[in-house]
């Protein structure tokens, strides 16, 4: 009888669909603007189940959405365009290296490991300059059968960071730090 309880309930939670955790990573990067004024995000979220399970979770979507800076134009949202490897040499005035992996496939989320995609987000316009001040953002992630993810955080714009997003001497992606006492990512030169 016992066995047969075990069986049961071994087969119940491989059958079941484990729920998933969100963790932001620690850095977020920008690209500068090109010529035509279109800023890239690249943003590498872990993604976790809270147990083994032989259903997984499937990810089928991801899109950061930007509201306007204070007086400032409507910001585009900017849609997953690509899983990509982001190689950027710590090197000043060093150029990013970006390596296609595959388009913005679903993800399989497993219990037995975290899965990290490096997700390029692309707007779909031009983004309006950035200024000094917080941008808050919300990264929206979509599964099957399963209700959205939505993670709120912001992005402080220092002068720093506006100053250097001006000027074609600076590479090319930036970086922006998250302290684990915030839930806003910060300008690291």
């Amino acid at each position: 009888m016992a066995a047969l309880v075990l069986s049961v309930a071994n087969y119940a939670q491989l059958n079941s669909e484990a729920d998933v955790h969100l963790t932001m990573p620690k850095v977020l990067r920008i690209s500068a603007p090109g010529g035509d004024g279109v800023q890239d995000v690249y943003l590498q979220p872990t993604f976790t189940a809270t147990k083994r399970t032989e259903r997984p979770a499937v990810l089928l979507d991801m899109t950061v959405l930007v509201e306007p800076q204070e007086g400032g134009e409507d910001m585009p949202h900017l849609p997953w365009h690509e899983v990509v490897d982001l190689t950027q040499p710590e090197a000043e005035f060093s150029t990013a290296f970006i390596t296609r992996v595959s388009d913005p496939v679903p993800i399989l989320v497993f219990g037995s490991e975290p899965v990290t995609p490096m997700a390029w987000f692309l707007p779909t316009e031009p983004i309006p300059a950035l200024t000094v001040g917080k941008l808050q953002v919300t990264l929206l992630v979509e599964w099957q059968n399963k209700p959205d993810m939505v993670r709120d955080f912001c992005i402080d714009i220092s002068q720093e960071a506006v100053d250097e997003f001006a000027d074609p001497e600076q590479p090319n992606v930036h970086r922006f730090i998250k302290y684990p006492t915030s839930e806003c990512y910060f300008f690291f030169a």
